[in-house]
């Protein structure tokens, strides 16, 4: 009887080794694309500085040097520390508080109105109904975006009012930090000083 003879020989070492290789580069070049393409969606880190302050009669002026990436105003908030003092710290007088952009307002305001130390946040107007008064934006350019010399406004008491929920008299330190809406992440900040006056007699 006729024996069939099968050819038993495996797959050669060196192949099997070129292919294992083959496959490893294949499997790391894919997993790199995915990486990176998740890597892609993160946004920039914005950099940035105010570059000087002004008094201007019951305002700090305080202007904007150029920010990367070219950003509008909803991609930052702004928060004001202020220390000056004892007692001013209640639910009407705040010794920090953080603006948050108003998309109707073109500027930054506080959502639940409140002075923050001498900052102002409410005012009467003409008609002496109260007002929100805002962080005020002066946009030089016009098209939206926070660009080099774009300056804000805050304004401030200068005279202690006698009022509940005023701020007393004497000088106040106050910062003014520029964040990342996104991450509250420090892009820069600056530092001021305000003198509340003692109420005239």
């Amino acid at each position: 009887m006729k024996k069939n003879w099968k050819n038993r020989k495996g797959v050669s070492p060196v192949i099997a080794t070129i292919l294992m290789v083959a496959i490893t580069v294949v499997l790391a070049a894919v997993l790199y694309v995915m990486v990176m393409g998740f890597g892609g969606d993160e946004q920039a880190s914005i950099t940035g500085s105010f570059t000087d302050k002004q008094k201007i009669g019951d305002t700090e002026k305080i202007r904007f040097g150029k920010l990367t990436p070219s950003i509008d105003g909803s991609k930052i908030s702004l928060r004001v520390d202020v220390t000056g003092p004892d007692g001013f710290d209640t639910a009407d007088v705040l010794s920090s508080a953080t603006y948050k952009w108003d998309a109707g307002a073109k500027t930054w305001i506080l959502s639940s109105p409140a002075a923050v130390g001498p900052v102002k946040a409410v005012a009467n107007d003409a008609e002496g109904i109260p007002t929100v008064i805002p962080i005020e934006f002066f946009d030089l350019a016009g098209d939206g975006y926070i660009s080099s010399g774009d300056y804000i406004l805050i304004t401030h008491a200068v005279e202690e009012s006698g009022v509940a929920g005023s701020p007393k008299a004497g000088t106040y330190n106050i910062t003014v930090s520029m964040l990342d809406a996104n991450t509250g992440s420090l892009i820069d900040s600056i530092e001021y000083s305000w003198v509340v006056a003692a109420k005239a007699a």
